[in-house]
């Protein structure tokens, strides 16, 4: 574990707690990471500046894998590379989702979008209030409008307008609270050139099947010539799950979903216990108890 050069960390259930802050002892591992040469990143499904937000509170400089992987970005904020959804493959995935009356955010080289900021809102307040929240409704509340107010997602009058302006798709966000539309959705669209995870019990991740966490974590590790076998990937959702095939090294969340715990080399504490930070130690200390 003392050779790892680069380690991927999920941002949402993973370094963020349910506070959706970065604790102050991952705060602090991370930057004795990057003093001693290890290279963190953040990968997500947040896109570009919406990952930003959290990490430039905490005082963090750190290359983004976003969205999956449809972006990565260096430390600067340079864009490394990207890979988006052509408009035929995305008006064929909108058309399903309107069909089963799903709704969907769409996020672009331009930030994320939705056409009904109330459903919005409300699905939000859902996710935040449902079974072992730690928030109130007030809380809830709050924290949807300021996902709007700080631009997390804008609102626009149609999806149309995207397109004729040309802006590259990088992800579609789709939320039912019925796993049977979940399922369907999946069923409907598994021949296309798309893969479809989850990053929460109630949504679905669409990607172009080019466009992975591994990949991107593959990416970065070519950018930095750092081979493979000196890689670390935490994570806590089905979304990780290709940065756990690609990386040497691998560490679920305690709150990870089950498929993950299974495919992880190793567990750590949960997102409320500061578990990155935990795992990074292992990696610093070697005299720790090894992944």
């Amino acid at each position: 574990m003392n050779s790892v050069k680069l380690i991927a960390t999920d941002m949402d259930g993973t370094l963020l707690n349910s506070r959706r802050e970065i604790s102050e002892e991952n705060i602090q591992m991370i930057k004795a990471a990057q003093r001693a040469g290890i290279i963190v990143c953040a990968a997500t499904g947040r896109d570009y500046a919406e990952a930003s937000h959290p990490l430039k509170k905490a005082g963090l400089s750190l290359p983004i894998i976003g969205t999956n992987g449809a972006e990565v970005y260096l430390e600067d904020g340079e864009l490394l590379a990207e890979k988006g959804i052509e408009e035929t493959l995305f008006r064929t995935i909108t058309e399903e989702l309107e069909n089963q009356n799903v709704y969907y955010e769409v996020y672009t080289n331009k930030g994320a979008f939705t056409v009904n900021k109330q459903q919005g809102l409300n699905l939000v307040i859902d996710v935040l209030t449902g079974k072992g929240s730690q928030y109130t409704l007030e809380e809830a509340h709050y924290l949807a409008e300021q996902r709007f107010e700080e631009g997390a997602i804008k609102v626009i009058d149609s999806f149309q307008a995207l397109l004729e302006e040309r802006t590259r798709i990088l992800k579609i966000l789709a939320f039912s609270a019925e796993l049977t539309v979940r399922n369907k959705v999946r069923y409907e669209l598994a021949d296309l050139p798309l893969i479809i995870t989850s990053s929460a019990m109630e949504n679905l991740e669409i990607n172009y099947e080019k466009a992975t966490k591994g990949r991107g974590l593959r990416t970065l590790a070519d950018h930095y010539n750092i081979d493979i076998a000196y890689t670390l990937a935490i994570g806590d959702n089905e979304n990780d799950l290709s940065m756990f095939q690609e990386a040497a090294f691998s560490a679920a969340m305690e709150n990870a979903v089950e498929s993950v715990k299974e495919a992880a080399g190793s567990l750590t504490s949960s997102n409320n216990e500061s578990g990155v930070a935990k795992v990074i130690e292992k990696v610093l200390v070697p005299e720790k108890k090894s992944l």
